[in-house]
């Protein structure tokens, strides 16, 4: 424990400091470290390549290489401003991340049905907090637990400052029970897009023309709960600014199969990379337990 806590003294004044600073600043250090993160050290190189040929075979390797050029550019962005979260005032974060069509959670919300957000590691998934400056639904970002406790309550103090409630996983259940229990309605952000423990999996799939396992959890827990389904696509504008939509979502629970949910989630997920392919996480090994290809 002291050996973490002796690496937040340490990192944090220097990740503040950096935080202070203007975007135009912090992007001229982003493109810096973009740079060296890949091209002289070349970050997870290999890994992105193998995503890009698995996800996009038609495409030559001049157009490839343009892909991962520009996603190296948008991660390093995302670093930097996810620094931003719990310094930008109100009408800043707004102006930067804007939310369209509240009103589908809103409706839900009026049939006293708490919500299921699926999103992906799409954007800028990190400044969803300003959905909470959007709607008064409570919004419960959930995210798994980062081990160091005091980085732990730097994310929760810095991402809930527009008014998000953090969530780790393994309480999700626990603050669900709690709030159907009094009758509060919420809607709940899942980003399920990644790949699940092979030993954990209940379902395949197929994304990209490969058969991979794919988490079911954001469904069953829809399903136990009766909860409404609603789908948050978040789209690059341009450096530093986001437009994110809910969108309609079908199937909805009620007479809808086992696993439909999720597999019309990643169908909806393949859509999304294919219209901006740079802005996707492409460092995660999406595709290592692929069965075959089709």
């Amino acid at each position: 424990m002291f050996v973490k806590r002796l690496t937040f003294i340490a990192t944090y004044p220097l990740l503040r400091l950096v935080a202070f600073l203007p975007f135009p600043i912090l992007y001229g250090i982003s493109s810096i470290i973009a740079i060296i993160l890949f091209d002289v050290f070349r970050y997870r190189r290999a890994v992105i390549d193998e995503n890009l040929e698995t996800a996009f075979p038609e495409l030559d390797k001049d157009e490839k290489r343009k892909i991962r050029r520009k996603f190296y550019f948008h991660f390093t962005d995302l670093f930097i401003e996810s620094l931003k979260n719990g310094l930008m005032s109100n009408s800043t974060f707004k102006k930067r991340f804007q939310v369209k069509n509240v009103e589908l959670v809103e409706q839900f919300a009026r049939e006293n049905r708490s919500i299921v957000i699926l999103a992906a590691h799409q954007g800028n998934w990190e400044w969803t907090g300003a959905i909470a400056l959007y709607t008064k639904v409570p919004v419960y970002g959930i995210y798994q637990k980062i081990n160091n406790p005091y980085f732990d309550r730097f994310i929760h103090k810095t991402r809930g400052k527009s008014g998000m409630h953090l969530v780790p996983t393994f309480k999700l259940r626990d603050v669900l029970e709690e709030n159907q229990k009094n009758q509060h309605i919420g809607m709940y952000g899942l980003v399920s897009d990644q790949s699940p423990m092979i030993k954990k999996t209940k379902h395949w799939h197929t994304f990209f023309g490969r058969e991979v396992p794919i988490h079911t959890g954001a469904e069953e827990l829809a399903r136990t709960y009766g909860m409404g389904i609603i789908y948050l696509s978040i789209r690059k504008i341009r450096r530093g600014y986001y437009a994110a939509s809910f969108e309609t979502f079908q199937p909805q629970v009620e007479g809808s199969s086992n696993y439909s949910i999720m597999e019309a989630y990643m169908q909806k997920v393949e859509l999304e990379i294919k219209e901006q392919p740079h802005t996707y996480l492409w460092t995660h090994r999406r595709f290592k337990h692929a069965k075959k290809s089709l």
